[in-house]
């Protein structure tokens, strides 16, 4: 076989041209790539910048991104959840198996001592769990709707066997607790949150909190405009919950974003134990020397002693109203907090890479060899960060209008039951006809390369052409010659087969060489060719054979003809003779 690497780019390179600008949507975005083997993917790409490889943390990057929060329409098909490699390269799209609809909160957790993904998907007011094979393993919190969940955490505690979720209760504060906590006349329209605790295996809800009658109004930080537009403008969203998390005592940590505080809520009562208010002084039951924080995200309880708490979380720092912000920029932050001496203080500071402000969501993650992935949600820029705070990589996306919740890394393998995805088209140009191949294996974490083998329309026939390396979700595999039918097959590291794609018709150009047409003709259908050549020399033979016969009759018949005559009495005419044949000529007419 001969391999020109030159002449395989250039087709390749036209081809991918030609088919991606037939299929080119009418809405226009920077940075989105698009696939011959699934022209229903499209996503964006990412700028990535690595400063100290030795140091990053091994795994895969879990982003959901999203234009708009709160979508409930289909909208690209880059909108949910998908994992990228380290490099920025699609694993998995699940755009279209949630409807091109945003989801928050993906990733992988604890499920039953197994670690599953999860993810929170606000329009059917549910959490999703999905088994590594991508198939829907338990859906949770059946049958709330929109209003009442709250999609900002969905996660498990108590080693995997319960689910914490939030949720959300719009009604009206009585015009008492109105006047006690805000000096209003009248009734106020509020988001109360809210949270459950629910057995993994039953569904059995084991504990129910609302903050109705515990957290009061006044501990709104949300305040700016008159009292009057905040009640009257309907469904205040006076704390704006977004992080749930249990302590080792059996007690809660709530964050709420409108107040700057997290909360401990008492498992006994549901009443506040104390608060650590970010703004400090009198808000907090704590003493904070500098530490100051506001409009945090992503709260989590990362290990305790006798003495102290650790807590994590990210301090945005300020947000999209306009509260003055409590740092320069945005920030990871990890705090001991002792509740014996009622202190609390900052362990370890993880800064914006540009020491940018994320105004809203984002979230913070310890990862197993020490390292800390920050989200910081806008343009879904995540950054990853040694122990003592230096930057060893940074990625963002190139498209500025889309964003994500939270950003996470976990290691991860994936093995899906659905076969690879497979095109292929072939040409002649320049005298030299190829066929080009294109794999892909949506979620397949596992593959190594690929083998490629041309076979017959009903895959019973297989002739093995080459083997090339996986190079990102799509890699390109070049044939110098023409395959009319096409498989592949996904091997493994250690070159073990995983799966096999169907058979896949190649699409063959105009110009495509008839000798290489015919050549693969005859390796489909050899039987045909022997058959056709038989049949020509047996046409051959009886026509020679009855040659041979015409020309062995004739020669006979002038054989014998010749030696009648040379056996016939010779004799001399006498008079009479004319007389006589005229006589015998009359009798034989009569």
């Amino acid at each position: 076989m001969r391999y020109t690497c030159s002449v395989a780019f250039l087709l390749s390179y036209l081809t991918c041209m030609i088919v991606a600008a037939e299929k080119t949507p009418k809405y226009e975005y920077h940075g989105m790539r698009k696939f011959l083997t699934r022209p229903d993917i499209e996503v964006p790409t990412w700028k990535v910048s690595v400063y100290d490889e030795a140091k990053v943390a091994p795994g895969h990057w879990f982003v959901a991104p999203y234009e708009v929060n709160g979508n409930k329409k289909p909208g690209g098909s880059w909108i949910g959840p998908h994992i990228f490699d380290s490099t920025g390269e699609l694993v998995w799209s699940g755009s279209h198996m949630f409807k091109r609809i945003n989801v928050m909160d993906f990733g992988v957790m604890d499920v039953g001592g197994e670690d599953l993904l999860s993810l929170s998907y606000a329009v059917e007011g549910r959490g999703y769990i999905l088994d590594k094979q991508y198939k829907v393993k338990q859906t949770v919190v059946e049958g709330m709707t929109g209003k009442t969940y709250n999609m900002h955490d969905f996660h498990t505690v108590e080693n995997g066997s319960h689910f914490l979720y939030l949720q959300r209760n719009i009604t009206h504060a009585s015009a008492q607790l109105a006047k006690q906590d805000l000096g209003y006349d009248g009734e106020c329209s509020v988001t109360f949150p809210g949270f459950e605790e629910r057995d993994v295996k039953t569904g059995e809800v084991l504990f129910k909190w609302d903050a109705t009658g515990k957290i009061p109004l006044s501990d709104s930080t949300l305040t700016h405009g008159p009292v009057e537009n905040r009640c009257t403008g309907g469904a205040w969203d006076y704390l704006h919950s977004n992080a749930i998390d249990k302590l080792p005592d059996g007690h809660y940590l709530l964050s709420t974003r409108h107040s700057d505080t997290i909360y401990k809520i008492s498992a006994d009562d549901g009443s506040i134990l104390w608060r650590l208010h970010g703004l400090g002084g009198d808000r907090s039951d704590f003493a904070m020397g500098d530490l100051k924080f506001s409009r945090q995200h992503d709260v989590r309880f990362r290990e305790h002693n006798v003495t102290h708490l650790i807590i994590s979380f990210l301090d945005n720092a300020t947000g999209a109203d306009p509260q003055p912000a409590t740092h320069e920029w945005s920030r990871g932050l990890l705090i001991a907090v002792s509740e014996r001496d009622m202190t609390a203080a900052v362990i370890a500071s993880y800064d914006h890479p540009q020491h940018g402000k994320s105004y809203r969501r984002g979230s913070y993650q310890p990862l197993p060899n020490g390292n800390v992935f920050m989200g910081w949600s806008e343009q879904a820029l995540h950054s990853e960060h040694t122990p003592d705070g230096k930057i060893v990589m940074e990625a963002v996306l190139t498209e500025h209008k889309l964003g994500t919740y939270r950003s996470f890394k976990f290691p991860f393998t994936a093995d899906p039951q659905y076969p690879p995805d497979i095109y292929a088209n072939a040409s002649t140009f320049a005298s030299i006809t190829q066929t080009s191949v294109y794999a892909s294996w949506n979620g397949a974490t596992e593959v190594a390369s690929w083998r490629l083998s041309k076979t017959d329309k009903k895959g019973e026939k297989s002739l093995p052409l080459t083997i090339m390396p996986r190079s990102g979700f799509e890699t390109l595999i070049t044939y110098d010659g023409y395959a009319k039918y096409v498989v592949v097959e996904a091997l493994d590291i250690n070159g073990r087969s995983l799966h096999t794609s169907d058979v896949a018709k190649t699409v063959a150009s105009k110009n495509l060489d008839p000798d290489a047409v015919a050549e693969e003709q005859q390796w489909l259908h050899p039987e045909s060719s022997s058959a056709s050549a038989g049949s020509s020399l047996r046409g051959f033979g009886v026509f020679t054979g009855g040659l041979f016969c015409g020309v062995a009759l004739l020669w006979g018949a002038l054989f014998w003809k010749r030696r009648r005559e040379r056996r016939r009495p010779r004799y001399e005419r006498v008079a009479g003779e004319e007389e006589d044949e005229t006589k015998m000529d009359e009798l034989s007419h009569r």
